[in-house]
Parts: C-alpha cells; sequence; structure tokens
C-alpha cells in the first residue's frame, strides 16, 4: 500500500543484504522515506511470494489466502513475479470452484491491474465461477429470510449481498482490462448489477459504464437505467474528476446521448476542470466533441487548462483536443499557438517524433486545416513526419500495394483500412 500510494517507480532491493542496505540508507537520511519504503515493500512481497512456492503453500492455499497473494503482487506491479506461472495461477484453476465474491473480485482485480491475461484454460474457470455466483444470487432468499442456505447463514448471504456492487464492478473492469469479452457473463452481470444499484457507489458505476464503453458492449439497459442516478451525482458535485471524466467518456463512447445529461456533465466538468489530470481532460473534450454537444463556456475553460496541462499530455491527449475543438467549430488562437510549439518541436526531434503516431497526426493536421490553416510551419513539420513514416511503413516486402490504379473505399475488415483512412485525411488537410 505503500508503494501504491507513492505512485513512483522504486528501485526493488533483490536481497536480504540490498534489503538491509537500504533500511541503513533510511536511518542515515540519505534516501527519501517513502521511495525506500516503497522499495522495501516490493521486495518483502515478492521475497514472501518466493518462500510461499518454495515451501509448497501455493499446493495448499485456500480460496482467501490466494485472492490476498495475487491482490498484493498486483497492488505493487509485480506481474512478472515467477509465482504467478508457477504456483498461483495453477492454484486458481483448482479451486475456481471454491471462490466466494470478495476474494474472486480480488483475483480479478489483480489480473485486470496488471493486465495479465491467464491462460485460457484459467480464465474460463474464474468466468465459470463468476457465471455460478451470479446464478447463485438470482436464488437467494430475501434478506427478510431466517433460513439456512446449505452451510452458509443469512449473515453470510446479507454480507455477500452488499458486495455484489464491488464483485460486478471488478469482474467487468477487469475482462475490459483483459479484452474479454463474454457476452453471456455480461449480459448477467448487466441485470445484476441494476438490481443491486441503490447500494453501489461512485466508484463501482464509473467502472461499470467504463467497462461495458470499452468492450462496446450495448448496455442497453446499463447506460439508460443509469443515466438518472449518475445526473444527480453530476448535478450534486459528488463525482471525483477521474470518475466523472470516465462516466462522460463511457456516455460518449457507447452512443447514449441525452441533452440534459451532458448539459450536468458540463456543468460538472468546469466546476472539475482544476482538479482534471491531462487524461481527465482529454477524454472530457473528447466526449463531448463525439456527441457534438457544443458549451462554449466549459470550451473556454478547456482552452484556459491546456496550456497548463500540455507538458504532460500525450500526442493522442493533445489530438483528441485539437480534433474536439475543431468539430465543435471552436477556436482558441492560445491553444493552438501552444500545441503548434510543441508539436514542431518534437516532430523535429526522432526519439520524440516516435510517439505520434499516424492518428494523431491526421487528427492534428485536420484540426488545423479547421482552425488556423496558416500555420505553415506546423504542416511543414507534420507532412515531413508523414513522408518518413510512410517511407518505414511501406518497405520493400512491408506494405500494401494496388493494382489497377484508382482509390478503392477500404475494407472495414482489413487490417490496413484505418491505415488509408488516416491518410486520407492528412491529404484532406493538406489540400485545405
Amino acid at each position: 500500500k505503500i508503494a501504491a500510494h507513492c505512485g513512483a517507480s522504486v528501485d526493488v532491493p533483490t536481497t536480504p543484504a540490498a534489503a538491509g542496505a537500504r533500511l541503513t540508507d533510511i536511518a542515515a537520511a540519505r534516501e527519501e522515506p517513502s521511495r525506500a519504503l516503497a522499495g522495501l515493500a516490493c521486495a518483502c512481497v515478492a521475497s514472501l511470494a518466493g518462500e510461499f512456492v518454495a515451501r509448497g503453500r501455493a499446493k495448499h492455499a485456500n480460496a482467501q489466502d490466494l485472492a490476498n497473494m495475487c491482490y498484493a503482487l498486483a497492488l505493487l506491479g509485480l506481474g512478472d513475479d515467477a509465482a504467478w506461472d508457477s504456483a498461483l495461477l495453477p492454484r486458481l484453476l483448482q479451486i475456481a470452484p471454491l471462490f466466494r465474491p470478495h476474494a474472486l473480485a480480488s483475483v480479478f482485480w489483480a489480473l485486470g491491474r496488471l493486465q495479465k491475461r491467464p491462460p485460457p484454460h484459467v480464465l474460463h474457470a474464474l468466468v465459470a465461477q463468476a457465471m455460478h455466483l451470479l446464478a447463485e444470487h438470482g436464488r437467494q432468499p430475501a434478506e427478510g429470510h431466517r433460513g439456512r442456505q446449505g452451510m452458509r447463514g443469512t449473515v453470510d448471504l446479507v454480507r455477500e449481498r452488499t458486495q455484489l456492487p464491488q464483485f460486478l464492478s471488478n469482474v467487468t473492469w477487469a475482462l475490459a482490462r483483459l479484452q474479454e469479452r463474454d457476452k453471456s457473463l455480461l449480459a448477467s452481470v448487466e441485470t445484476a448489477f441494476l438490481d443491486v444499484a441503490g447500494q453501489a457507489n461512485v466508484q463501482n458505476i464509473a467502472n461499470m459504464l467504463w467497462a461495458f464503453a470499452t468492450l462496446e458492449e450495448p448496455g442497453q439497459r446499463l447506460f439508460p437505467e443509469l443515466s438518472g442516478r449518475v445526473q444527480g451525482l453530476a448535478r450534486d458535485g459528488r463525482l471525483g474528476a477521474q470518475s466523472l471524466s470516465n462516466i462522460l467518456w463511457a456516455y460518449a463512447k457507447a452512443g447514449y446521448y441525452d441533452v440534459s445529461l451532458f448539459d450536468s456533465f458540463s456543468v460538472a466538468c468546469q466546476a472539475a476542470l482544476p482538479r482534471f489530470n491531462s487524461q481527465d481532460l482529454a477524454n472530457c473534450a473528447w466526449a463531448l466533441g463525439q456527441v457534438s454537444h457544443r458549451d462554449k463556456r466549459l470550451f473556454a475553460a478547456v482552452a484556459r487548462a491546456v496550456p497548463r496541462s500540455l507538458p504532460d499530455m500525450s500526442p493522442q491527449e493533445v489530438s483528441q483536443v485539437l480534433w474536439s475543438m475543431a468539430t465543435l467549430n471552436f477556436t482558441s488562437k492560445l491553444v493552438c499557438e501552444a500545441v503548434s510549439a510543441r508539436v514542431v518541436t518534437e516532430l523535429r526531434d526522432p526519439g520524440a517524433a516516435a510517439a505520434w503516431r499516424m492518428q494523431t497526426l491526421a487528427n492534428v493536421a485536420w484540426a488545423y486545416a479547421v482552425m488556423m490553416p496558416d500555420d505553415v510551419e506546423l504542416f511543414t513539420a507534420v507532412f515531413a513526419r508523414v513522408d518518413i513514416t510512410l517511407t518505414l511503413d511501406e518497405a520493400p516486402g512491408e506494405g500494401p500495394s494496388v493494382r489497377g490504379g484508382g482509390n478503392p473505399e477500404p475494407d472495414p475488415s482489413d487490417p490496413g483500412a484505418s491505415d488509408i483512412r488516416h491518410k486520407r485525411q492528412l491529404f484532406q488537410a493538406h489540400l485545405a
């Protein structure tokens, strides 16, 4: 937890002697304590995981112990630890039917956080247990029922019901992170979540909506039935910066547009802008552009925020903001000049230029063709980089060939179709 809280990369001591030396450095104030403690935490957990496997404890671990070990490794970002493949994943497969919601939620969260996709048979076993628990939830008696179900009493059932929103959001969030689109499970999750939505907190709701949108799952009931709750949370200022931007992005990505809902989002975004990081800012701008929701006051505030956030923004985030402003016909000279200076500088540096992919270059070129078509320096830098990229893409034996002339429509199923669209977008910007 210390390491996760610090949020910094740490130098992990790999031996007891190195850990002891690190403690000496802390005591002598030669190293900043939070980073040192984070490194020790990583070393401690990695060491314990190694002993856990070496002593054969993993073969006898129960579901909760196994879930705790997975959680700890994931919290510290130890996805490459040898314990996963040698012991944890095999044991997960063996005892998958024994997991209860709380423990299974921790396992899914760990896999999602690390984006560690287990072997198909392990993942399918975990998904099957999730389906079983959801079916069991549907058969549970009312909370006032005093009987027993199997070996578990009513108190256990009620406790698990209160944990259900967290379980559902963790499982769905992990599936999205792993790009696992199990339609049967998602349909069951949607029904179950709406059944307990009144008990769900903001994070549960944000994760659920984000996951369905990421997996491009329709959520035909989820998005409309949660919109009233979400609108109230936005109106009352109860959405944190990340939750707000994720929920806004999810509704836009899912194509669910309601004017009053997005008006509430706009007001909430204006209040939250000082707390937005670069990704939140890009999500907000992109979402409003995606659904063509015009709010001049909000975009004026976004324009003031962009120069401040620009050093932290990735090329994709920069292109998303520009694309949205151009789509909504909102031009800011302040933003265009600040972004142009950065883009030109980075595209002239071979190391930095590699981060600007064809899609981002296409978005930037098109946006400037709309908002500031006389920025010759930017267009020169962009198209020079495009020439280099196309030369690399069309090296012998690597690029597609087109015979017979003409300019056929790209086949959406063709992996190169998106590249063709990006090149056309650049060409249109060049003509403008």
